[in-house]
């Protein structure tokens, strides 16, 4: 899932018609054009996982973003999105775009940490099993929780158990497309321009 930019194809064309060079180097500006606006809708991207839409964590969803752009049979194409350039796409990407539930798979239950099993940034610093004298336990609330047992400092709770978790839709692709499709064609024109300029 990539976010869709629509490039007004009749203004390119307009300008590149305007211009009287070379169908080749038509091409390579148009291509030049798609490169740089992909890169200022990554940027946008990037710019909105910081903290704008979704709060930054572990940074792997932000550095996982990537763009290219690929020739296919109905013309050019830029992709922008998680794994795109390289790597893997990140798992939680659609989730954390579309919304959606949580569920587990191998086990009864979702361990959900909780504040002492987290770091500053909110990621959880292991697993359930990483922590040594754990017990399980209803809550108060009537939630069944993973604490650990401190000894003289008391008990602390490490994670809720859960059997599903609904995960809301942030749309952090949909809305950087939407907020950003302006730049992105002026950035195009303005590279094909300066490339039909040379």
């Amino acid at each position: 899932m990539y976010p869709e930019i629509y490039i007004d194809t009749k203004s390119v064309e307009s300008l590149v018609a305007r211009l009287s060079i070379d169908p080749k180097d038509q091409g390579r500006a148009i291509y030049k054009g798609f490169v740089n606006a992909c890169l200022v809708i990554e940027r946008a991207l990037k710019g909105n996982l910081s903290g704008a839409l979704l709060r930054v964590r572990s940074g792997r969803l932000r550095s996982s973003i990537g763009s290219r752009v690929d020739t296919e049979e109905a013309g050019l194409v830029g992709r922008i999105g998680s794994g795109v350039r390289q790597g893997e796409r990140v798992r939680y990407a659609t989730i954390q775009e579309l919304g959606g539930t949580i569920r587990p798979r191998l086990k009864q239950f979702l361990t959900i940490p909780l504040d002492a099993a987290k770091t500053a940034s909110g990621v959880a610093r292991g697993k359930a099993r990483d922590f040594d004298d754990t017990f399980i336990q209803k809550s108060t609330s009537g939630n069944l929780i993973i604490f650990q047992n401190k000894g003289r400092n008391g008990i602390v709770p490490l994670f809720a158990l859960k059997k599903s978790v609904d995960i809301p839709a942030s749309k952090y692709l949909s809305i950087t497309a939407q907020e950003i499709s302006k730049d992105a064609n002026q950035a195009l024109h303005n590279a094909i321009n300066e490339e039909l300029k040379e």
